[in-house]
Order: C-alpha cells, then structure tokens, then sequence
C-alpha cells in the first residue's frame, strides 16, 4: 500500500485524486504550515474533509496495509447502520477505488465525521463537574447494553474511538467491528493495549470482544466522579486512568492502592481485580460487573508472560530518517535526544501566536521536528509550568501522528503527557533494544 506522505500529497488536490463526487467538492484540513493533518487509527491515516457550500464533514480513511475482507467487513457494517436506528454508529461506506497514487486506484472509508470531542478530552474538561461524570456513566451503561443487546462489538473499545457530541456517546472507527454474520472472519486488530484484557490475542473474536475495556472505562470515569485528582496523577493521554501494566501486577499497581482509598469504592476494586485475573472468555457483561453478578473470587490468573507485555505503537529511532519518512500518517513512539530549539516570530509570518520547533538534530539538516504550537504553548505548557527549552540536551519518548513539512518528518505536540523525558540515553537504548509489537 502507499506510504502516508503518499496519501497526504494525494488529498491535497481531491477533485483530482478522489472519485467520490462529494469529496471532490471538499477541502481537506490543514495545519497552521497548511499541511493536511493526518489522524492515525488502527492501520490507516485519516484526514477530515469539509464541504465547501454545505460544511458537511467527512472522515477519509486511507490504508496504510493491505486488510483481509476489508470490502466484505465494511458492506456488512454499512448496511447494518442503515438498517435500523443505531444512533451511536455513524454513516461509512468502502470504496474499492477511493485514491489515485501514481496512476493506481487504492481503498478508502468514508464516514461521517462527528464533531464532538474525543472521550478522555472531554473527561478532562468536566472534572470539577460530578454531575457531568455521572450523566456520561449511565450514558455509557446504556450504549454499552445496547450493544450487548444486538450482539455486536467494536472490537477497539478506548478513548480515542469514542466521541461525546451534546453529551451523547459516538463510536467511530470500525475496522475490528463485530457482526453476527461477521463471525467466520478473522479478528484485524487487538485494540488499544490499554483497555484490552492481558489474555486477548487475534484468535479472539465476538460479542465478548469489548467487555473488558467496558469494565476499564466503567471504572475509571466512576473513580474519577469520586476522586477528581486522579486525573492529574495518572493520565497520560493514552488512557482513562488504567495502563496495561496495572492488569499485569496488580498487587503492584500504585493506581490500585489508590483506588483503595476511596470511600465506598473497595467493592469495585475487589471485582475489577478479580476480572483481570479471569480468562477471556470468563469475562462477565458490565451490568454483571455493576451487580457483582460473577464468580471472581479465589482465581488464579494463567496468562503467559509473552503475552501481557507490547508496544501499542511503532518505536522509532528519531535519527533513523528513511524509517521516519516510511511512517508518516501513522502514530508512533519516537526515541531520540533533542538537541536544539527553534522559536518563531509571528510578526514576520501569518500567525497570530508564537509557535516552538524542537529538533532531533541541529536545523536545519535535523532528522524530525516537535512543533508546539501557540494554542498547545498558552493551554498545555504555559499552565503547567513547563518550559519548551528544558527539552534541549534531554533524552525523551514521544508519541505523535508523523507528519512531513518540506521533507522533514514533524510531530504536532498538542499535550505536555506527549513528550516523556527519560533518564539518559541508557534508558533509549533499553526501550528500543525491547520493542515489540504485537
């Protein structure tokens, strides 16, 4: 399949590059450099179009790999969206000829595209409001019976997969959906490493799909509407409280003793405790979870080692240009040290808010470049007390969409959690030395 800096050079020009007559007419994102921004979910990069007379948006999503029963899987979704009134899934069709590279027709998704917020965005925004987090809670207990009802499953239950749009719920994103009479298929992807039980793997597949990251999310928002401060200790921009290593060690976890702690909420932990160590397909519906309907107690967890521990996303060295350029449209880790910064006048160019380039090399022949922009600098950096140049001579992992500005990879920072400073380059070596990805 095409590489991402392929598809971002394609999209810049739809009435020539796309076939769907709609999208023809559409303008697609851009950034403050006017680069397309690339949104990357599961193994594609989308881009999001609007339609110049009537505003209607678009998600296009483009393949960055060739997907088993990708136009079987998505006829199936579609026309069980319009079949009845599943008000929280969005309208989306396959296009075996969507793009044109090089004079090749390649697939795209075309969805809907929601204009809400994503849900640990929008959990971040109403923490002080209790009432809010409560109101999201059942909102989510009913969508989540609601599936269970029908049969189906997303399949990639987390965060990022979830829109709150008017304060009702929207799932997007439907490559590992599951369907009644999608069932002699096999399983595309595992999910997000950090909503998902430790025991799941690609053999897995059916209605019990989402049942763990239902208990995952369920938790942590109700911990969250007891225990508000949560949230600053242990969110990081990947999760709704929980990482995967709280599931591999639980008696270890500092976000279980926490947990602990709070009034009236020991029940729950007990339970969730007991859901971490059950098998797969043990795992009780959340309403059973709710009730303390299930036997949980007095199991001894068997899941093998090599399965609790992965990378969710690609790990790249920040000096390994060729491999930086390979992944562009596709979220991934970097490793690497930053050893330059960059500030912009905005007097000199169109905008209106100072922006900061951090360098992995010296600019400007620099391998990859962290861009923070104005709004990021005054909401994210600024009120947090961090200082852009207390980056320069650190060694850091950071996780980032990659984009590309005139050949040179970039990430566009938006949160202060993107960049995690590491103790030395020792500790880079060790992190690129253990990758995997399952």
């Amino acid at each position: 399949m095409p590489l991402g800096i392929s598809y971002c050079e394609a999209v810049q020009n739809p009435d020539i590059n796309l076939k769907d007559s709609e999208l023809k007419t559409c303008n697609c994102q851009i950034d403050d450099a006017e680069m397309p921004v690339a949104y990357s979910g599961g193994f594609t990069t989308t881009f999001r179009f609007i339609n110049r007379s009537s505003s209607r948006e678009w998600a296009v999503r483009c393949f960055r790999r060739n997907v088993q029963d990708l136009a079987i899987r998505y006829d199936a979704i579609g026309k069980f969206i319009q079949s009845g009134t599943h008000h929280f899934l969005v309208q989306t069709n396959y296009q075996e000829e969507g793009v044109l590279i090089s004079g090749q027709w390649y697939p795209i998704i075309k969805m809907e595209w929601i204009k809400g917020e994503a849900l640990n965005s929008y959990v971040k925004k109403h923490l002080a409001s209790t009432e809010k987090i409560i109101a999201l809670i059942e909102k989510f207990i009913q969508l989540i019976n609601k599936m269970e009802s029908l049969g189906i499953a997303h399949g990639d239950l987390q965060h990022g997969n979830i829109i709150v749009k008017n304060d009702d719920l929207f799932l997007i994103d439907y490559d590992g959906f599951f369907l009644p009479g999608l069932s002699n298929l096999s399983c595309n992807e595992i999910g997000h490493r950090n909503y998902q039980h430790p025991e799941r793997n690609e053999n897995h597949n059916g209605p019990l799909l989402d049942r763990f990251s239902a208990i995952v999310i369920y938790t942590g928002l109700l911990a969250l509407s007891k225990c508000p401060q949560l949230w600053e200790k242990y969110e990081d921009g990947e999760n709704i409280l929980f990482l995967s290593s709280d599931y591999k060690n639980i008696e270890a976890s500092p976000l279980f003793l926490d947990l602990m702690k709070i009034q009236d909420f020991s029940q729950i932990v007990d339970r969730f405790r007991g859901v971490c160590k059950l098998g797969f397909d043990a795992l009780p519906r959340l309403d059973d979870f709710i009730n303390g309907n299930f036997s949980y107690r007095d199991v001894v967890a068997t899941v093998p080692p090599a399965q609790i521990s992965r990378n969710q996303y690609v790990l790249i060295e920040a000096n390994d240009l060729n491999t930086l350029r390979s992944f562009v449209g596709i979220r991934v880790e970097i490793v690497g040290q930053i050893e330059d910064i960059y500030l912009k006048n905005p007097r000199k160019i169109k905008q209106l808010l100072p922006f900061v380039f951090l360098n992995f090399g010296s600019h400007p022949d620099q391998t990859l470049t962290l861009v923070i922009w104005g709004k990021a600098l005054y909401s994210e950096f600024e009120l947090n007390n961090i200082d852009p140049k207390d980056y320069v001579g650190k060694w850091v992992k950071v996780n980032g969409v990659l984009g590309s500005y005139r050949g040179t990879p970039q990430i566009s920072i938006e949160n202060s959690h993107q960049i995690q400073i590491l103790t030395d380059k020792s500790h880079a070596d060790r992190l690129l030395l253990n990758r995997t990805i399952i």
